[in-house]
């Protein structure tokens, strides 16, 4: 019966991790954008003021070469919020594939990377004043420009197509995410803490009873890991995702 209990708490943990990694994924690609314009146009910035800047010299610019001008057009673009977003980063990728040689293609790979490194740094910088989605979002956004220096360069998923900010950032979030029929619910804090001490007070009375079948002591624990789970986050040691 131990080991039977030890394996049913292993289940649980393995799916609700499996549920947060599906969650994650399906607000960062499939839901609403909340990226911000201003912390888009502050993303083109400071890629612009960096790849320019004398600390890292990456570009001269009273002559800069092909694969600045474009780079610096996507930079542009970027901070500008253009459409044609999407179009630079295809644009510059076909340059670096046929429209250099191969010395200047490495060496302008190192830059990229060296640029794309240093702006998923800023952006996973965690601030409180910004929404924590439209980071991801935006950061899975930059993973596009990082592919562009090496097949796996970047995060393990990008979007398909540049995650375009919200027209007004002060917008109201929408209660569902997702597209077409396929819609995911969004619950408060509240809900989300209600549900997550329900749901693990039930499986650790489950796993309880399955080590030892006494219904009094079981219920105890159940009871025992709701209180904690809720003290935990009114005591601001749990963090719950907004």
């Amino acid at each position: 019966m131990g080991y039977g209990g030890l394996l049913i708490l292993v289940a649980i943990v393995a799916a609700m991790v499996w549920i947060v990694w599906m969650s994650r994924r399906r607000a960062q690609f499939a839901g609403v954008s909340e990226v911000s314009t201003a912390e888009q146009a502050m993303l083109g910035q400071e890629a612009r003021a960096m790849y320019v800047g004398p600390t890292f010299r990456l570009c001269n610019i009273d002559a800069p070469s092909e694969f600045d001008s474009r780079l610096l057009s996507l930079f542009d673009s970027i901070e500008a919020n253009r459409d044609d977003i999407d179009s630079r980063i295809e644009d510059l990728g076909a340059y670096l594939k046929s429209g250099c040689t191969t010395l200047e293609r490495f060496k302008n790979k190192q830059k990229l990377r060296l640029v794309y490194n240093d702006m998923a740094a800023y952006l996973v910088r965690p601030r409180p004043e910004r929404s924590r989605l439209g980071m991801q979002q935006l950061l899975a956004s930059w993973g596009m420009v990082g592919r562009l220096a090496s097949g796996y360069e970047g995060p393990s998923k990008v979007p398909k197509a540049w995650i375009r900010p919200l027209v007004n950032d002060s917008a109201p979030r929408a209660s569902y995410t997702g597209s077409g029929s396929r819609k995911v619910l969004k619950l408060s804090p509240n809900r989300q803490v209600l549900v997550g001490s329900l749901f693990l007070s039930g499986s650790g009375a489950m796993i309880a009873y399955g080590i030892r079948p006494d219904l009094t002591t079981d219920l105890a624990w159940g009871v025992g890991i709701c209180v904690v789970y809720l003290a935990l986050y009114k005591l601001g040691l749990l963090k719950i995702s907004k």
